[in-house]
């Protein structure tokens, strides 16, 4: 197989070089290649070596293949960040951002054991303490990609507190970006709604009540409350792969 090394990432250009390879190769050529932050495989011939975008959505294409739930969890938070976005009245530019930073917070968790990934028990203190890289591997990657390096702080913060007890850094309030304190009540609340082997889903309104419940210790009080107010005007289903779909009342979106 030749590799190449372009813009910080090992990469190959032919298509037909690559093997496939199984979830643990993948990992041994994730972890080999960490210094170079990622191995892109697969690489189309039809991409240009410039549309990183292409390539992030490979990568997301590869963790979708390892954890079959990552795919809806992945779009359930970028539509529920959008919806919050527009509630709060930010920007149509600010809402598309936190929409695209919804879609890879997690993009990091490529960096993972495949078998931490997919377990369906509690997790050890150890692999708990490797799955909590994620944020920090998922920011590294999207330093790499000079376009979308506004993707990076999200992935690292969506899993900090307003309380300054969450993770990697512990920041508290403000000290947060507002993308982040908003992905954070998405991804809250879509692992809540979700079903695992080792967890019962919550219903929708008892998952939008540990919200609010949440409010000034978890989550940007502001912000749960816009979740909780767009919520209650909202209607919502699920499709057939298990997307949650909002339909959200004007007023709802104008404050």
């Amino acid at each position: 197989m030749t590799l190449v090394q372009h813009r910080g990432i090992i990469c190959t250009p032919i298509l037909q070089d690559v093997p496939k390879v199984a979830p643990q190769q993948l990992y041994r050529l994730l972890k080999w290649s960490k210094k170079t932050i990622f191995v892109i495989l697969h690489f189309e011939n039809k991409w240009e070596r410039g549309n990183t975008l292409g390539q992030l959505r490979h990568i997301l294409s590869r963790l979708y293949k390892i954890d079959g739930t990552a795919k809806s969890h992945a779009i359930n938070v970028s539509n529920i960040s959008g919806q919050i976005a527009i509630a709060m009245n930010l920007s149509k530019p600010e809402v598309s951002q936190i929409c695209l930073a919804g879609r890879y917070h997690d993009i990091g968790k490529i960096f993972i054991k495949p078998a931490i990934l997919t377990k369906n028990g509690s997790l050890t203190s150890l692999e708990w303490e490797e799955m909590k890289t994620h944020t920090q591997q998922g920011y590294e990657l999207l330093l790499s990609f000079k376009k979308y390096q506004h993707l990076a702080y999200p992935a690292l913060q969506h899993h900090e507190r307003w309380d300054g007890k969450g993770y990697p850094y512990g920041l508290k309030e403000e000290e947060i970006v507002l993308s982040s304190r908003i992905i954070a009540v998405a991804d809250a609340f879509d692992a809540m709604i979700a079903k695992r082997p080792y967890k019962n889903a919550y219903t929708i309104a008892k998952a939008i009540e540990e919200i609010k419940l949440g409010a000034g210790k978890q989550f940007d009080p502001h912000i749960a409350m816009a979740f909780a107010e767009m919520m209650a005007s909202s209607t919502y289903f699920f499709d057939k792969k298990y997307n949650l779909r909002l339909q959200v009342a004007p007023s709802a979106s104008q404050g």
